[in-house]
């Protein structure tokens, strides 16, 4: 989500550096912890601010995504299939125009800086949710595959694919320390 101008090496560690913070409870220090210290090796501070929440509702489409197939696996979902075909929706917030527009009515940032001017670029915005597509697949796969072992009632699809949307609970779970326990409780209810 950055200029080649940057060293998306050090970005990368500040991110890492900062993953351990999410086990406190409440919420906010691991993403304040990223955002400065990526504001530190990046040639846009604003920018830094600006690809926190952009990174943030990449993670959320995409893990939406991969989940949408629980509707045509699960029984009790049933009533709900038809809203696979709204899937594609989920992905218009990724339009970079949609996103200035929002962020400009949400106006404090405007005062700041130009969310234009900082916003990620449309293809690195997709160039991330595709990588995040490949990365989450996997690991909601590598669920299925290990729990499929224990859990032999259940396909591997239908594991991986609850475990995905127990995943988005988990992220969006901002009072649980890193997700902890909502995770899990809707993995089990799933389950």
């Amino acid at each position: 989500l950055f200029d080649k101008a940057d060293n998306r090496g050090l970005i990368g560690l500040s991110f890492l550096i900062s993953q351990p913070v999410k086990y406190l409870p409440g919420g906010v220090a691991q993403p304040i912890s990223q955002v400065a210290l990526t504001a530190q090796v990046s040639e846009s501070r604003a920018g830094a601010v600006v690809a926190f929440p952009v990174h943030v509702l990449i993670n959320v489409i995409v893990g939406l995504t991969l989940a949408a197939p629980l509707l045509l696996v699960m029984e009790q979902a049933s009533w709900a299939r038809w809203l696979i075909v709204l899937v594609p929706l989920l992905w218009v917030p990724l339009d970079r125009r949609w996103m200035v527009r929002v962020l400009d009515l949400l106006g404090r940032l405007h005062r700041i800086f130009r969310v234009g001017d900082v916003l990620p670029a449309q293809r690195a915005i997709l160039h991330a949710a595709g990588a995040g597509l490949v990365a989450h697949a996997l690991m909601f796969l590598v669920f299925g595959l290990m729990a499929g072992e224990a859990i032999t009632e259940y396909s591997v699809l239908g594991l991986s694919v609850a475990y995905g949307l127990a995943w988005v609970v988990g992220y969006v779970a901002l009072p649980a320390p890193a997700g902890l326990g909502a995770r899990e409780a809707t993995l089990v209810a799933l389950v």
